[in-house]
């Protein structure tokens, strides 16, 4: 081979090899740029569905309830239930004076309104029920014995109101002609008879106000109710009323400077349970502006701690409230050493305990209630005097 051909043969093989590493180059660029343009679509499809929720939130009737959102549509109220362990939707409904016409998808159930009747298993549906004026129309509860309501009480006795205790256990056909909805306290676990329930257009719905963390997002779930009975503007009007009680309260309690530390909780079984700083009753008192003892304790259930903890840390708490006990008597009986806690004996001890039922079926709709208690307790000598309305001083 000549020098010229093996010239020639270098030249075209460097050419080739230039040719195949541009193309190489060429392709990998185009790789990185298809993939970078799949990302950026996922993160624009992503963005668009956030805003899309945002949207959606926006146009809600909710506005501080985390596991209901309720949004008007021109002939139905759709209604989302959020679990709050999953934080997604649980059950769609769709409530029409007419769903004999609704064009839905195939996930969301039409009920008609307004319902005749009602089975209330959650607890709290009581009291909202009673605020809108239609206790009445309930037809079953989860046990009589914890009933305050006094319209159910005398339905009860006129055997117009079923006490059901278990609701797994309940006959379809016993209720077909009592009831159309049952509310029951959700645990991401549908009853296990809810489709032969439905059979008999029974329809279960859950109700997760009590895990909602703030005491007006709590007492929002009426309007739940205002639209099962069509009593929406009743609702409205009342949530709207008890939103401006509550936080001119909560701004007020601002000014008043306390020095007096809060305890809560008592003794159950092994451990003391007391609100973590994150939970439904410290946000309570945070907005009743205390000074809680376990403020800083993460989560929103309960811290669990030994008596022998508390009694070394927390004994010196000028106040507690919620032993669950109704006099100083029986919570010597449950253990004599909480004569050690100042609070005891300096007779600075509070709780609901003396009205326990009509605490936990009113307190939950009347969260301006529970308020302007805690900030008489925690401050007694700045607050302006008012009689208390669910607390009470626990004495002998």
């Amino acid at each position: 081979m000549t020098k010229l051909q093996n010239t020639c043969k270098l030249f075209h093989l460097s050419r080739d090899s230039v040719f195949i590493s541009t193309n190489i180059s060429y392709f990998c660029k185009m790789k990185i740029a298809i993939r970078l343009s799949f990302i950026l679509l996922i993160l624009i499809s992503c963005n668009e569905k956030k805003n899309k929720f945002k949207e959606e939130q926006a146009k809600s009737e909710i506005k501080y309830s985390k596991h209901i959102q309720i949004f008007k549509k021109p002939n139905y109220s759709l209604v989302y239930i959020i679990n709050p362990d999953a934080n997604k939707i649980e059950k769609m409904y769709a409530f029409s004076k007419d769903i004999s016409n609704l064009k839905l998808k195939k996930e969301i159930i039409p009920i008609q309104v307004p319902i005749q009747s009602i089975t209330c298993l959650a607890g709290t549906d009581i009291g909202m029920l009673e605020k809108l004026g239609v206790s009445s129309k309930i037809s079953g509860v989860s046990d009589i014995k914890y009933v305050h309501s006094k319209t159910v009480k005398e339905n009860f006795s006129k055997n117009k109101v079923k006490s059901i205790q278990n609701l797994s256990q309940i006959n379809p056909e016993s209720l077909i002609e009592k009831t159309n909805i049952i509310t029951y306290s959700g645990f991401g676990k549908s009853p296990t008879n809810e489709n032969k329930l439905i059979k008999f257009n029974i329809h279960c719905l859950p109700i997760y106000d009590w895990r909602e963390l703030e005491a007006l997002g709590k007492a929002e779930w009426i309007k739940l109710y205002g639209v099962l009975f069509n009593k929406e503007k009743e609702a409205d009007f009342y949530f709207k009323k008890i939103e401006q009680e509550y936080n001119h309260l909560k701004k007020s309690s601002k000014k008043f400077l306390s020095s007096e530390s809060v305890l809560s909780g008592s003794m159950i079984g092994d451990s003391w349970y007391m609100p973590a700083g994150e939970s439904f009753v410290a946000n309570l008192m945070r907005d009743a502006n205390c000074i809680y003892v376990n403020k800083n304790a993460k989560g929103t259930g309960s811290s669990a701690f030994t008596f022998e903890h508390v009694l070394r840390e927390f004994s010196n708490s000028q106040i507690w409230i919620n032993p669950g006990f109704k006099s100083k008597n029986e919570l010597l009986q449950s253990n004599v050493k909480y004569q050690y806690f100042d609070a005891f004996k300096n007779e600075k001890v509070y709780c609901y305990s003396h009205n326990m039922n009509y605490f936990w079926e009113m307190g939950a709709i009347e969260p301006q209630n529970v308020l302007s208690d805690f900030i008489q307790i925690f401050h007694q000598d700045k607050a302006q005097k008012k009689k208390l309305y669910f607390y009470k001083k626990i004495n002998d």
